[in-house]
């Protein structure tokens, strides 16, 4: 009886480890924390909470990062390499294990990819502005030009901006603005809201934008942009232009060189043509040797 019970004991304790060691664990959701490497773990560890999908099987990890880790960020649909420090808390990130893990809860495991999928949301402010139909407001975000619709139904602008719920986007109509002058980048953008029914897109809300003011540290990081490509710009035209005042003084003792050698060439043929006008002796150019 006791050979029995320590057989099934024996049974248990293999299956159990064997469901340990099998269980490959992924995960995807958002980083809750984030420890520094200390001995035991070269690089760090980092918490994620998500929710269990199809594709994934657990909700919850504690995942430990390694010199091995592989850790990528998604941008334009390739994979960029990417530090330990680069993970933040908030960003969307999906891990795969490398090894087994403990079947507690949360999850532990040793991650062999990390992939950042979207980057931690801009806390909104608390007076967030509530964008609707004839409202005027005023929204920090980014704007960018160039945006085409279906059919052309675009004004060409699109600031996409943060609040509490979530990233959000809309239309903006710069027609009332100089053109030249339209900042793109991290702006301020006031103006009212309106709704436009499109062919094609439907009913859409505008901003019809009455001023936009390039945020304070971008409009910093954004003029010294400027001055520094003017300057640059300003260096390489002053040294065209030397290269070129140069060029000129070259030429010009060049000229000068060819002029007297013209006029001496000229003097010693009418000296020529005197002499052999006259009937004198066949006279010698310069450098030539007599005639015998």
């Amino acid at each position: 009886m006791k050979k029995l019970s320590l057989r099934l004991l024996l049974v248990t304790a293999v299956g159990l480890f064997m469901a340990l060691s099998s269980f490959s664990a992924d995960i995807r959701g958002k980083i809750a924390s984030i420890s520094s490497a200390h001995a035991a773990h070269p690089r760090g560890s980092v918490v994620i909470e998500g929710a269990q999908e199809k594709d994934t099987n657990v909700d919850k990890a504690a995942t430990r990062v390694t010199a091995k880790t592989q850790i990528f960020s998604l941008e334009d649909g390739k994979e960029v390499g990417k530090e330990f420090n680069d993970l933040k808390v908030g960003q969307t990130v999906k891990a795969t294990f490398s090894a087994p893990v403990a079947e507690s809860y949360p999850v532990q495991g040793t991650a062999g990819e990390i992939v950042i999928l979207a980057e931690a949301a801009i806390p909104a402010p608390d007076n967030e502005p509530v964008v609707k139909e004839d409202a005027e407001v005023s929204l920090n975000g980014k704007l960018k030009g160039g945006i085409m619709g279906i059919g052309g139904e675009s004004t060409g602008w699109v600031l996409e901006y943060q609040i509490k719920a979530g990233p959000r986007q809309i239309e903006v109509d710069c027609s009332g603005l100089d053109a030249g002058k339209i900042p793109e980048g991290s702006v301020r953008v006031t103006g009212k809201v309106f709704k436009k029914i499109y062919r094609e897109r439907g009913p859409t809300l505008i901003l019809q934008a009455t001023k936009i003011d390039m945020n304070r540290g971008a409009s910093k990081e954004g003029d010294s942009t400027v001055q520094t490509s003017l300057a640059k710009l300003c260096e390489q035209q002053r040294l065209e232009i030397q290269a070129l005042e140069n060029e000129r003084e070259k030429m010009a003792g060049e000229i000068h060189r060819l002029n007297d050698e013209i006029r001496r060439l000229n003097e010693t043929l009418d000296n020529i043509r005197s002499q052999v006008g006259n009937g004198g002796a066949r006279p010698t150019s310069p450098g030539l040797p007599r005639g015998e």
